[in-house]
């Protein structure tokens, strides 16, 4: 009868301490806010998206893959400084859409269900807008250490 119960008893805190740190991937997650980043474009028509969920969660694509990679997680404190920032650059008004043959892009989701609010950029003709540069490169900068060296983004 011991043995039963401490039986029943690991098996409920293997069963919650796996429901406690699922993973989804960016297509799956129901939970919260998205943010998409990458570049693409080019002869080859190469390009990566770099996807971080509110939940910490990082992950990688390659634009000719079907495949999206789960890098690794970002800190607490460094998901919500970015999710914030978010807000002061006002990532939903911004509706830049410039792209050139090779471009970068930035998108945003507030909840799961909403359409991705995109900027692209790589137009000679249009300067990408300044609040970005900063806040991507804040973003490249915190993400960098989680990938391989064939993740990370060429600047």
């Amino acid at each position: 009868m011991q043995l039963q119960k401490i039986i029943v008893f690991a098996l409920a805190v293997l069963l919650l301490s796996n429901a406690c740190n699922k993973k989804y991937t960016p297509a799956t997650y129901t939970k919260g806010k998205q943010l998409q980043w990458g570049k693409g474009g080019g002869f080859a028509g190469n390009g990566a998206t770099y996807f971080l969920l509110e939940n910490g969660q990082f992950f990688y694509q390659e634009k000719l893959q079907a495949d999206t990679l789960f890098v690794g997680k970002l800190p607490k404190k460094t998901r919500k400084y970015f999710f914030k920032q978010l807000n002061k650059i006002n990532i939903d008004s911004l509706q830049f859409n410039h792209p050139g043959n090779v471009y970068g892009f930035i998108g945003y989701k507030a909840q799961p269900e909403d359409t991705l609010t995109q900027s692209m950029w790589g137009d000679d003709k249009y300067i990408m807008p300044v609040s970005l540069k900063p806040f991507l490169d804040t973003l490249i900068k915190a993400s960098r250490p989680l990938m391989t060296a064939t993740q990370q983004p060429k600047q």
